[in-house]
């Protein structure tokens, strides 16, 4: 089976100087069983584990086998210098063996480098990026009082200046740490990460809607969002909603109609004779041959007619309506959370 060499550079404690006693450690990745490695590509020797470095504080080339590993370089007393997870050292396409490329001191975590475990307390190397504080041994910290954190004290004070500094910032890190003052940590608890809206271009504008409750989308550590939002008037969609309404009576009126055709009749009348006339009436006519007077007759009985009617129309109205709406919602608070798993997040010492 082809094997693949992997070379590492000298690493560096935090005040500069280069690690002479660091131990090298191959683990199989996501474990802490040790990974066999070899000094040559035939497996002819296999190394120690942990593999001391040479007094340069460099390690020879090691050979491993394709696969994935965590490699982790602490000092004698188990003090983790650094450490890198998930080394992926893949098999040649073809041939013997190859080389699967330098793994130097750049490539493993450097100081305030952010990362994501599956696990929760402390971690070697690491401290929790969880608003704690960090300082010295003889600092009062809450998260990690020990000498180990005066890199990442010295990059966080100048990364952020809104991270705040117990009794005030002094002139400068150095400074601040040597009186024993302690700073806070990032605080990532319950919070995703977004990147920079300008990340060293210029500003993208995607964080333009976002709400902040501290800083803006070009600082370091602004934060902002919500966990649930209760909607305004504002931010709805538009829309009507449906009435059901009632009327009153109101006012006289007119209405206009006529009465029925069917209205045979007859008319009386009254009137007078003179000496010598003669009654209408046809058949039945009598002629008048005494003195003059009154007498009274009648109109056919066919005259079948109707007569139009109209009822008074002084009566210009309105009518008023009665409507009720039943009143929906309960103004509650929505939830406004992505899908989410939760892991711990972890700033390198």
């Amino acid at each position: 089976m082809a094997l693949l060499s992997l070379s590492l550079q000298a690493v560096h404690d935090t005040s500069g100087n280069r690690v002479l006693d660091g131990r090298l450690s191959v683990f199989q990745a996501g474990t802490t069983t040790p990974a066999p490695a070899y000094a040559d590509a035939g497996f002819g020797n296999r190394l120690p584990h942990p593999l001391l470095a040479r007094g340069s504080g460099t390690w020879p080339p090691i050979y491993l086998p394709p696969g994935e590993y965590d490699l982790r370089i602490t000092d004698p007393y188990n003090y983790v210098y650094d450490e890198v997870a998930g080394v992926v050292i893949d098999a040649p396409s073809s041939g013997g063996g190859g080389s699967g490329g330098d793994v130097d001191d750049k490539r493993l975590a450097q100081t305030g480098d952010i990362k994501d475990r599956y696990g929760v307390g402390t971690h070697p190397g690491w401290v929790r990026a969880n608003g704690r504080t960090i300082g010295s041994a003889a600092s009062s910290a809450s998260e990690r009082a020990n000498d180990d954190c005066e890199a990442l004290f010295s990059f966080l004070w100048t990364q952020d200046p809104n991270l705040a500094v117990s009794a005030g910032r002094g002139a400068n890190a150095a400074a601040d740490w040597a009186a024993g003052k302690t700073i806070a940590l990032p605080d990532m608890r319950g919070r995703t990460r977004v990147a920079l809206d300008d990340l060293g271009n210029t500003a993208a504008g995607r964080l333009a809607g976002a709400l902040f409750a501290f800083g803006g989308a070009t600082a370091l550590g602004s934060y902002g969002g919500e966990a649930s939002h209760v909607q305004t008037t504002a931010e709805m969609a538009t829309h009507i909603h449906p009435v059901s309404a009632t009327m009153d009576v109101q006012g006289n009126h007119a209405h206009g109609g006529g009465t029925s055709t069917d209205g045979d009749h007859f008319h009386g009348f009254t009137y007078n004779v003179q000496v010598g006339y003669t009654t209408p009436g046809g058949a039945g006519a009598v002629n008048n041959v005494g003195g003059a007077g009154n007498a009274t007759g009648f109109t056919g009985a066919t005259g079948g007619h109707f007569h139009n009617i109209q009822t008074n129309i002084s009566g210009a109205h309105a009518h008023n309506i009665f409507a009720s709406m039943t009143a929906q919602g309960s103004s509650a608070a929505m939830s406004w959370m992505q899908p989410f798993t939760l892991i711990s997040t972890y700033i390198k010492l």
